[in-house]
């Protein structure tokens, strides 16, 4: 089972290495671009079908081998950067069996990425929780957060309101905070209506 599960489950593990108890966006901040609707693909590794959905978007993220996850999303302007919260929403009970093995004890929780462009490639940038790590090693008062050790690997969950995480993270936009891309290529977009 864990091998028909691993791609999307390596995913998961990337996209939520740092999660937050709290959304980064508040209704001021969500952002309307239309232009994220349709199917992306990274690489052939996972589609990823955004629809539109209320203030935000639906994703359903499955891998080649049909495993799939679904997601609650947000876009959102923060300062000068766009960012997206991801929260998970429902996932196939043979990737849920393995969601541990990445430290996603609290799966349901928010992550977030950084939003460098959305056109006929969306390029984004996960959180770096390995300089999040080291940063609140160095001053655990920086931001509240718990730290998971399980099965060896630490996570971190921050716990901070809203507020003081979208201070944080607008703070941290730039260098090695957010420092991991990924692109999706574009496989098609809805017509317009």
């Amino acid at each position: 089972m864990m091998r028909a599960s691993l791609i999307l489950f390596l995913l998961l593990c990337e996209i939520f290495s740092v999660r937050s108890t709290n959304p980064l966006y508040t209704k001021k901040d969500i952002l309307i671009d239309d232009k994220i609707v349709g199917t992306w693909s990274n690489d052939d590794k996972a589609k990823w079908k955004f629809t539109k959905e209320g203030e935000g978007y639906k994703l359903a993220l499955v891998d080649k081998n049909g495993n799939n996850a679904e997601f609650d999303v947000h876009l959102l302007t923060l300062g000068k950067y766009k960012f997206m919260d991801i929260y998970l929403t429902r996932f196939d009970d043979n990737v849920g069996k393995n969601l541990d093995e990445c430290g996603l004890l609290h799966p349901f929780s928010h992550a977030f990425m950084r939003v460098d462009s959305i056109d006929n490639e969306m390029k984004l940038k996960t959180f770096n929780s390995k300089w999040l790590e080291k940063t609140v090693e160095k001053n655990p008062d920086l931001i509240k957060h718990n730290k998971i050790n399980k099965n060896n690997k630490v996570s971190i969950l921050l716990t901070a309101k809203t507020p003081e995480l979208q201070s944080f993270i607008l703070k941290n936009a730039e260098g090695e905070a957010f420092k991991s891309e990924f692109v999706l290529k574009q496989m098609n977009r809805p017509l317009s209506e």
